[in-house]
């Protein structure tokens, strides 16, 4: 009886190792490697931030957008006021760049 449980105790263990490597590996390791060949490559952006992301600076540069907002002709620059938080990458990071929660790419580079 006794070695049947320190079976399934060892067996419990092992599981639980291997859920919690699956899991760092899926959060941490994985993005910041997509993020090392992105660079490698010359694509530039934001590091990794584990698990939100970009969300509170995008949610921060909407809030301004919207409160500082005033009415648009056809000849004014709308993308600081409608996509503030890609204007930023953009004037950053230049017109190729990418976004590491989950490996986008973002090309900006316009077709006129």
């Amino acid at each position: 009886m006794a070695t049947m449980f320190s079976l399934l105790a060892s067996l419990v263990v092992i599981g639980g190792a291997w859920w919690v490597w699956s899991v760092i590996q899926w959060v941490w390791l994985r993005p910041r490697a997509i993020e090392r060949c992105l660079r490698k490559q010359g694509l530039n952006g934001p590091s990794y931030r584990l698990l939100h992301g970009d969300t509170n600076q995008i949610a921060t540069m909407a809030r301004q957008a919207v409160k500082n907002s005033k009415p648009l002709s056809f000849s004014d620059d709308f993308l600081p006021t409608i996509l503030p938080f890609y204007h930023y990458i953009i004037q950053t990071y230049g017109n190729f760049a990418y976004k590491c929660v989950c490996g986008y790419i973002y090309f900006f580079e316009l077709l006129v």
